[in-house]
Formats: C-alpha cells, structure tokens, sequence
C-alpha cells in the first residue's frame, strides 16, 4: 500500500503539511457527500475568504452561504460551518481543538471529523473510517459493513490496530485515496489491486 500510494497519492489543501485545525475541520465538514476534487476548488477561495474563525465569526451567513453554493447544500452547511466559526472565535481553538472531547462537543461535528483533526493537523494515531474504508474493510476482510459507522466500535478498533506507529497520516490518506480511485463501489479495479492476494472480494470470495 504504501508503494501504491507513493505514485497515486491525492494532494488537497487539507492534508498540508501542519495544516491548520481550522482548515481540516472545515474542509472534512464540507467532504460530506462530496467529491474531494470539488471541495478542494471551493475552498481555496472561502479559505481566501475566512482564513480563521474570527473572520468567519464576522461574516453574515447570506455570504458564508453564498461562497458554498458550488458545493450544494449550501444554506444547511452555511449555518452550521457560520455556528462553527463563532465557536472557535471565541477561544485558544488550535489548544481546544487538540482534544477529541471538545471537538465532538461542536455542532454537526461526528467522530470521522474529529479524528480527522487529530490525525492531519495533530498527527495523533486516529483511525478515518468513512464509507471508503468501511467497503475496503468489507471486501478484503469481510468485515459486516455496519448500519451506523460512528457507533461501530469495534471496526475503528480493528482499522486502528492496522495503522502503522507514527504513520496514522500517511496510512489514512492512502487508504481513502485506495478506496476512492481503486477499490470503488461500482467496478472496483482489481486487476491493479495490490491487496488481491489477502483480499475475499478480488480472490473470488463472495462479492458484496
């Protein structure tokens, strides 16, 4: 995996390099139910816009709104991204948002948000399972894809124990990059699978 994703790997503005809370929070928040392709030409401007919550805070939501709208679900993710960015306006939020426990007490923020943070701008050893991961963890292990991810613990457990020490960032954006551009919903491409040999989907177990 790690040789796959050396010359298959995706660069979005949120997995930068010590990239700022702020920006991961945000950025994963508006990943829901959107191609990252999308979401990495939309907020580059909106970042432009509001590079920290105090500009957020100070901005009228009809203009948050606005700035989304490329994305759809513009006015639902423009409240809830504005309620955000007053949150954090009013606090140390690169020091609040160091810990799992205050960033899941933020509205509309769920547990792959949250260990999203930890994991790209913290580098903390956090698990990312979304529904790339879930049908990676399906197909190659058999894993019972869950009827809800985020209560799913023991899958975070076993996704967990699969991330290398030190390596949560690397190994989690190949992973979802893997998921998104190989093992696919719809004709995943296993004749370039790398996982063919320990996967029960490409091996000609059951497909699911």
């Amino acid at each position: 995996m790690h040789s796959w994703s050396r010359g298959n790997k995706r660069d979005f503005l949120w997995r930068s390099p010590r990239c700022s809370p702020y920006v991961v929070l945000i950025s994963e928040m508006l990943l829901r139910k959107t191609k990252a392709e999308t979401v990495d030409r939309v907020i580059r401007p909106f970042f432009k816009k509001y590079p920290n919550p105090k500009k957020l805070a100070n901005a009228s939501t009809s203009e948050v709104i606005k700035t989304l709208k490329p994305l759809g679900l513009h006015r639902m993710r423009g409240k809830a991204i504005k309620v955000i960015g007053k949150r954090l306006s009013s606090i140390r939020y690169k020091r609040f948002l160091k810990d799992y426990d205050n960033i899941i007490s933020l509205p509309h923020v769920g547990r792959y948000v949250a260990n999203a943070v930890l994991c790209l701008s913290y580098g903390k050893q956090t698990p990312m399972v979304d529904a790339n991961i879930v049908r990676l963890m399906n197909r190659v292990f058999g894993i019972r894809r869950p009827v809800e991810v985020h209560k799913a613990d023991k899958l975070w457990d076993f996704v967990a124990e699969l991330i290398p020490r030190g390596k949560a960032c690397q190994y989690n954006m190949a992973m979802l990059d893997f998921g998104a551009l190989v093992c696919t919903p719809r004709s995943p491409k296993c004749g370039i699978c790398p996982l063919t040999s320990i996967c029960r989907y490409g091996s000609g177990g059951r497909r699911r």
